[in-house]
């Protein structure tokens, strides 16, 4: 179903001796950049030398940003819905499963690329035809090199920050597995920072990994995390589908925070350890074990406006306080005087009768 084609010297990787061709859960699952074309034959020779270049150029590059190369039998039925690559993402020979309309439709081959725990995407027929959009005839090196850099600059990774809460919910709480950085270093990483980061991203794709400048921004949770302030700090967060949110209907998002050492490896065992959690397969207490689930939505927002809203609670609390012991104050001076008058009752109610008494008959 999945195949590392043979063949074209260095310009497809071949596989070494007694190594299996990779399964399609390899491709769909494993995070890594892939390009897949769909099997089509004879009829579509010129864009498998397009991707075998491509492929060539891409071995080239930074390992870790290396592009993986597959061929697959897209018409053939998925175990998981029976469906078929095609009919899974809604694509044909005349949509790209986006609505748009793809021309050339009968010269060139299904293909697509997929990265970072993400949906496959179509890749535009246009990469595989000598003449895009009407203009000049590329050379086969120069579509090979047009093909890449369309894929890696939709797979690369990068060091993405948050700033808002808006941010950190659309970007992060609400897909299915981030990671926060606390940096508490300021907005600027030193070399050294930048590298483990960068190392725990490449090691993690499946995984969003998001930086905060904990100097400036105040995180929700912070006062919860294991660990010094003064470190950098790592909390991971997942989110199950709708199909496994029946652990918990009231948990918004599952959290775990990292208590080892801030290094690319010890973080890559614990996101390895939160990313084994099974929500459909595991028990509710089983997932409990290894997880918290949080019921509200965590926040960021700037130092200055956390110690002015922190100023504001202290003010407010001073004044509720100030309220609650003049409240008790009235309360004690109308029992005293309650009892004042109640004391004043007696007595003249005790003189009345002495005198009743002192009355001769």
């Amino acid at each position: 179903a999945v195949a590392l084609e043979p063949g074209g010297g260095d310009a497809w990787p071949r596989r070494p001796h007694g190594e299996r061709r990779p399964k399609r859960k390899q491709v769909f699952f494993s995070g890594q950049p892939w390009i897949v074309l769909c099997d089509g034959g004879s009829a579509h020779s010129g864009a498998l030398a397009t991707v075998r270049r491509a492929g060539s150029l891409s071995t080239k590059m930074d390992p870790n940003e290396r592009i993986r190369l597959a061929t697959m039998d897209c018409d053939a039925p998925l175990p998981s819905t029976g469906k078929t690559v095609k009919e899974r993402f809604g694509w044909t020979d005349d949509n790209d499963g986006d609505g748009n309309k793809q021309k050339h439709k009968a010269r060139t081959a299904l293909a697509f690329w997929i990265a970072n725990g993400g949906s496959p995407s179509r890749i535009p027929v246009g990469y595989f035809v000598s003449v895009p959009n009407g203009g000049q005839r590329l050379s086969a090196e120069a579509m090979a090199s047009h093909l890449l850099d369309y894929v890696y600059g939709n797979t690369k990774l990068g060091i993405r920050r948050l700033s808002t809460s808006t941010h950190l919910r659309q970007n992060c709480m609400k897909k299915r597995a981030c990671a926060i950085v606390l940096h508490a270093g300021g907005r600027q990483l030193s070399n050294a920072t930048r590298d483990k980061v960068k190392s725990m991203m490449y090691s993690n794709r499946r995984v969003r990994f998001f930086v905060v400048d904990a100097k400036k921004l105040k995180f929700s949770l912070e006062d919860k995390l294991p660990g010094d302030k003064r470190d950098n700090r790592v909390v991971m967060f997942r989110r199950p589908t709708k199909a496994q949110s029946e652990v918990d209907k009231s948990v918004l998002v599952w959290a775990k925070a990292h208590r080892g050492s801030f290094t690319a490896d010890a973080v890559s065992d614990f996101v390895s350890t939160v990313m084994a959690v099974d929500f459909k397969e595991q028990p509710v207490d089983a997932v409990r074990k290894e997880l918290i689930g949080l019921r509200k939505w965590p926040s960021l927002e700037g130092r200055d406006a956390a110690q002015r809203r922190k100023m504001r609670r202290e003010e407010q609390a001073k004044r509720a306080e100030n309220e609650k012991e003049k409240r008790a104050a009235e309360r004690r001076a109308d029992r005293q005087e309650s009892r004042s008058k109640e004391r004043e009752r007696r007595r003249r109610e005790q003189m009345d009768r002495e005198a009743e008494q002192a009355v001769p008959q």
